[in-house]
């Protein structure tokens, strides 16, 4: 009887343990670039940004007639192949600066660029936060259907 009590035992706690995989959870932000480069579906992808960047990307998108393709190809910044080393800065307990220089695995034009990235913790888990730079993006676009376009600045 015993045997049989631990071997359900044993069975339940495999069980617990593979069904609790990491799924893009970060203990510390400098496991983000890692993930952003291992995970390239979008729905993954999004777990790893903060609610409000998804939320500000999603109007960008929305206002510019973006698919599911482009909001990955603008979320996933680390190239497949790259080699980079990263360097985490934490502001606090919740906030982080996290950069990221490319060494080698990219083409030369690449090598050497250093992404400098945003993270806070949002619900126990590190993301990445790029809130402001879509809620900029949203705002430049409005800015340009509203008045003059790009083009019209550009030939003046």
């Amino acid at each position: 009887m015993k045997n049989i009590y631990y071997l359900f035992l044993c069975l339940f706690i495999f069980v617990l343990v593979s069904c609790s995989g990491s799924s893009g959870k970060t203990g510390t932000p400098g496991q983000l670039p890692a993930l952003l480069q291992s995970n390239y579906r979008l729905e993954k992808i999004r777990d790893l940004y903060t609610a409000g960047t998804i939320g500000a990307l999603r109007s960008y998108a929305d206002s510019t007639g973006m698919d599911n393709n482009e909001l990955l190809g603008i979320l996933s910044i680390i190239p497949e192949k790259a080699l980079f080393e990263v360097s985490v800065a934490e502001l606090n307990a919740s906030e982080a600066k996290i950069s990221v220089k490319f060494t080698s695995g990219v083409s030369e034009n690449v090598r050497g660029l250093i992404v400098d990235l945003s993270a806070k913790k949002e619900n126990g888990q590190w993301k990445i936060d790029r809130t402001e730079d879509f809620r900029r993006m949203s705002r430049l676009r409005n800015r340009n259907s509203e008045g003059k376009s790009l083009d019209s600045y550009l030939k003046h």
